[in-house]
């Protein structure tokens, strides 16, 4: 091993290298290097769930996109597109894969705080790219996800866009900020190329700290939000009687329904 040897000729030190000053400073600076490796290495807080699925430990640090929802243990390589199709009746999944719980992520960025007081400070910071350009960022309050499964997940199953379930959740309302903030208008129709990274963040006293790269992902998108209708091919359907109510008799300008219903 000679890494020492090249360190010590850096410092000015001049020796034979099977001397017994040579083997001295081998000891000492291994036991300086180990130190250091080791005052860097820091204790987890909490226990994170044990990491035992191939797919999970072949894609740590990774977020895949799904064009539905696929159960963890049924996800395959081949259900992650190489190609997108973001239309406005599509539906977006993504999973990231960690190697730790999102609460000792935190751990990391304030030894100090108990795992309540981590959970009431910080979460993800969620980052989405379009073409290379920064479009929304955002730190997910706090709260969400419940403390169990900031303490012990290591990978996240969510959807982005989910036309079949009115639920709001926290990956969802993400979305609609992002297509509120610069999302819509930077994705125009065409090939684009979409970028997540997640990230801890902690809000202090003082300061926001934001944390190292926990994962990402990108995709190849082709987006058709404005698909060409024939309005030419849609008919309004008859109007008929409800129980209770008629039909009115007023001229009204059915045609400007026309085009609505050609987006259904």
């Amino acid at each position: 091993m000679l890494i020492p040897f090249y360190f010590a000729i850096g410092l000015g030190l001049s020796f034979d290298e099977n001397s017994s000053t040579m083997r001295t400073y081998f000891i000492l600076i291994f036991i300086i290097a180990l130190s250091l490796r080791l005052s860097a290495q820091q204790a987890d807080l909490v226990n994170s769930k044990e990491i035992t699925s191939p797919m999970h430990k072949a894609n740590i640090g990774r977020i895949v996109f799904t064009s539905k929802y696929i159960p963890l243990n049924q996800l395959k390589p081949s259900d992650f597109p190489s190609s997108y199709r973001l239309t406005n009746k599509s539906d977006l999944f993504f999973v990231f894969y960690m190697d730790n719980s999102l609460t000792n992520y935190l751990h990391r960025l304030a030894p100090d705080l108990s795992a309540d007081s981590l959970g009431k400070t910080g979460n993800f910071q969620f980052n989405l790219l379009v073409d290379g350009h920064l479009i929304y960022s955002s730190n997910l309050l706090p709260g969400a996800p419940s403390a169990a499964i900031r303490d012990t997940a290591t990978v996240f199953n969510k959807p982005l866009i989910d036309n079949g379930d009115d639920d709001v959740l926290w990956t969802k309302s993400y979305w609609g900020r992002f297509m509120h903030y610069g999302g819509d208008s930077a994705l125009t129709e065409g090939k684009h190329l979409l970028r997540m990274e997640i990230r801890p963040y902690l809000k202090l006293a003082d300061q926001t700290k934001v944390g190292s790269l926990i994962a990402s992902g990108d995709l190849q998108m082709e987006v058709n939000r404005k698909p060409k209708i024939d309005l030419t091919t849609i008919r309004l359907n008859q109007v008929n009687p409800y129980s209770g109510y008629t039909v009115t008799s007023a001229k009204l300008d059915w045609g400007k329904y026309i085009p609505d219903k050609g987006k259904i």
